[in-house]
């Protein structure tokens, strides 16, 4: 059998257009302003590397996150139509009526033919948070450096959250989940997607798991995601137990080094098997991070305990991330609580209730034994008949040979 070759760290198209938009940032091609090109990579080396001099995170960004800044950015660029670092009070007063009446869209430059809807709260949420924290590294940076104080233009930006606003956590459940893989020829494909959803990985660590971060005990997989620079909180064994029997089929159709990634996937080919597949067999679109949020619903049906949600998923005990993977609209309530409501309110009716089962089962069971003495005398009834009828047959018999017999003797002889 031939062997797995392993993958190169900057496998993901993500890791590749980080790289791409960085060299345009050294170049200053990135944004119009030369002096935003230079201050914003001063401020994405120091997200990655997690300091920049006596600015210190708490954590290093890794580069999908730095990306995603630098994509923000670009987009607050293009809509004030002026360097960022120029901004000033009545330019964010004017970005937050916007943002609140709903009058910033996707594509800040229309294009004729593609549809321009307003950006979702989510995104507004995300422009808000970004511009803030590279504002408050700005002014940082300015007095570390020049000894220039820069006024906190961000300090009221506020977003007005509808009254209405319900976020749509999308996700998919385990039935059709299984509609996807039906569809699936490839072994490594079918695994992956079962493993993906049972683990509910992030996308990096479910690329990046190893031979190494496999075992089999008595004929069951369990797989530790590998820790990813700068969101992994902590990791547990996980056994496998919906994926265990395509994983180990695919486990044993190839020989695994220590090292190797188990699964020779690129984020950019994953997500386009997965649209073409969630398109044709569900009708709707799925991305990889819906395998992580479908996880989470998945577990949150079963009645798991939230603490385990929280280990299941690598989050930190006082996490509140789990708001953001859970759709509220379609959880029911537990059946446990409408019999304990039930046997609260009415307890008088559930005493009558066991009372009347009690009878109707003796009532069952008198009723029982009386079928089976029934068919006993039913029985012995039968053999009797039978008995009877055997006995008056061989009498007639004899009856019969009789009078054969007393008229042959009367019969002349010759």
């Amino acid at each position: 059998m031939a062997k797995v070759k392993t993958k190169n760290n900057d496998i993901f198209d993500k890791v590749r257009s980080f790289e791409a938009c960085y060299k345009r940032l050294e170049k200053g091609t990135y944004f119009q302003d030369i002096e935003d090109n230079r201050i914003v990579k001063i401020y994405v080396d120091a997200k990655h590397l997690g300091h920049y001099r006596r600015i210190v995170y708490n954590v290093s960004k890794p580069e999908s996150t730095c990306l995603s800044n630098l994509h923000i950015l670009k987009f607050i660029s293009e809509y004030f139509t002026k360097p960022i670092h120029a901004l000033e009070q009545h330019d964010i007063d004017k970005l937050q009526i916007d943002l609140n009446r709903n009058a910033i869209y996707t594509k800040t430059k229309p294009t004729r033919g593609v549809k321009n809807t307003p950006i979702t709260f989510e995104y507004k949420r995300t422009i808000v948070k970004t511009l803030k924290q590279f504002w408050t590294f700005y002014r940082l940076y300015m007095k570390e450096e020049h000894g220039v104080t820069i006024e906190n233009i961000l300090e009221y930006l506020k977003l007005y959250k509808p009254v209405d606003h319900n976020e749509d956590i999308q996700f998919f459940t385990l039935q059709e989940l299984f509609c996807m893989t039906k569809t699936l020829k490839s072994l490594q494909m079918r695994a992956f997607y079962l493993v993906a959803f049972e683990l509910g990985g992030r996308v990096v660590e479910m690329l990046t798991v190893r031979r190494l971060n496999c075992r089999k005990e008595n004929g069951k997989w369990s797989i530790i995601l590998p820790q990813a620079k700068g969101i992994s909180a902590s990791k547990k064994r996980i056994e496998l137990d919906i994926s265990n029997k395509d994983f180990d089929m695919w486990m044993n159709s190839k020989e695994f080094e220590a090292n190797d990634y188990i699964f020779s996937y690129t984020y950019s080919y994953w997500r386009k098997s997965l649209y073409l597949t969630s398109k044709s067999t569900l009708g709707r679109i799925i991305t990889p991070r819906i395998f992580r949020k479908s996880c989470t619903m998945y577990l949150i049906k079963l009645n798991a305990p939230e603490q385990y949600i929280k280990s299941h998923l690598g989050w930190s005990v006082t996490t509140k991330a789990m708001g953001r993977y859970v759709n509220q609209s379609v959880i029911e309530k537990p059946q446990f609580m409408t019999n304990a409501i039930k046997k609260e309110i009415f307890p008088d009716i559930e005493k009558e209730n066991l009372m009347l089962k009690e009878q109707q089962k003796a009532q069952n069971n008198l009723l029982s034994r009386l079928q089976n003495q029934l068919e006993q005398q039913q029985a012995m009834l039968e053999n009797i008949i039978r008995k009877q009828s055997i006995v008056d047959l061989n009498s007639q018999e004899d009856l019969l040979l009789k009078i054969a017999e007393g008229i042959k003797s009367k019969m002349p002889k010759d």
